[in-house]
This record gives structure tokens, C-alpha cells and sequence, in this order.
């Protein structure tokens, strides 16, 4: 139960029933989990960052983990790009790559996307600082800022750890 409601996931013939019997533990880790505030406990994590996509969406309908889709920080970039090229200008193209590539130096791009946080962004903002002017700095992190936004748009990501990094630009 969680907000005094069962929750289920349905899983259709392709799952065998030894997996089905498998989720049906973790769901229920994860509903007493969410319904008491208890930290998950290592195999629940190991066992969710194992399961594919198709899962992890039944999962998140299920409201008993965040559908994020399970995509690095570069994919991200790269799935970015590849939907807003078309229409951005050549000379906007070439630049946000510069800042991509400055950000790849300071940012491990093949961490998951979704893993990111705010403490990150705090660190990540950091190494800019020690390499870059104000202005170079801000340009990165409002390119990352951006790609955030989108992939938070389309479900890449549940949360923007750059939203508000613009205060931290200053500081």
C-alpha cells in the first residue's frame, strides 16, 4: 500500500514466471520502501539499476520509482544535439560542442544521466572555475542547463541538478 493504495505492475507473457515472482519481491521492497521512508537497501539499488527500460517504466506508472530512462550524461548530450540541430545555426552548433567538450573534461559523461545531482553540479562548477572566466563558465553551464530541461521534458531525466546553477555562477 502507498497513499493507502495497492500498488501493481502488470508484466505480460513475456516475463517467465520466475521473473515475475522476482519483481514481485522487489515491488514489494520498494512499496514498503516509499510507504514507511526506509532507505532501500543495496540489492533493492543493484537490482534497479540491472532492470531494462520496458521494466522500469511498469515500475514507474506503478509510482514506485522514477521512470527515467536509463541514458550517460554523453547520450544525453548527444540525443540533445541530434534532435535540436536542425534548428540551431552552424556557428551555434560548433559552439555548443566547444562547451560540451569543455564540460566532458570536467564531468564524467559516461556516469548516468540521471545519477546527477546538485552536489555534482556544486563540483563540476568548481573545475570551471579554475579554468575558465565568468562568462565561459556560465555559457557552459547554461548549455547543460539546457540539455537538462529537454531531457527532463522527454523523460530522460526526473529532475534538472543545473536548474538555478546560475547562482552558483557568481559566487
Amino acid at each position: 500500500m502507498l497513499d493507502k493504495q495497492r500498488r501493481s505492475v502488470f508484466l505480460d507473457a513475456k516475463y517467465p514466471k520466475r521473473v515475475a515472482k522476482e519483481v514481485s519481491f522487489y515491488v514489494d521492497e520498494l512499496a514498503k520502501s516509499a510507504e514507511f521512508g526506509l532507505t532501500l537497501e543495496r540489492r533493492v539499488l543493484t537490482w534497479l539499476q540491472n532492470i531494462d527500460d520496458d521494466l522500469r517504466e511498469r515500475l514507474g506508472r506503478a509510482g514506485l520509482v522514477s521512470a527515467d530512462k536509463n541514458v550517460s550524461i554523453g547520450e544525453l548530450v548527444e540525443l540533445y544535439m541530434e534532435a535540436e540541430s536542425p534548428s540551431m545555426k552552424r556557428e551555434t552548433i560548433s559552439g555548443k560542442r566547444v562547451r560540451f567538450r569543455q564540460s566532458e573534461r570536467r564531468l564524467d559523461f559516461t556516469q548516468r544521466a540521471s545519477r546527477l545531482d546538485v552536489v555534482d553540479v556544486v563540483r563540476f562548477k568548481a573545475r570551471l572555475d579554475a579554468d575558465f572566466s565568468e562568462a565561459t563558465r556560465a555559457g557552459i553551464l547554461k548549455a547543460m542547463a539546457r540539455v537538462y530541461s529537454w531531457g527532463e521534458s522527454l523523460g530522460y531525466v526526473s529532475g534538472n541538478p543545473f536548474s538555478g546553477s546560475e547562482r552558483f555562477v557568481f559566487q
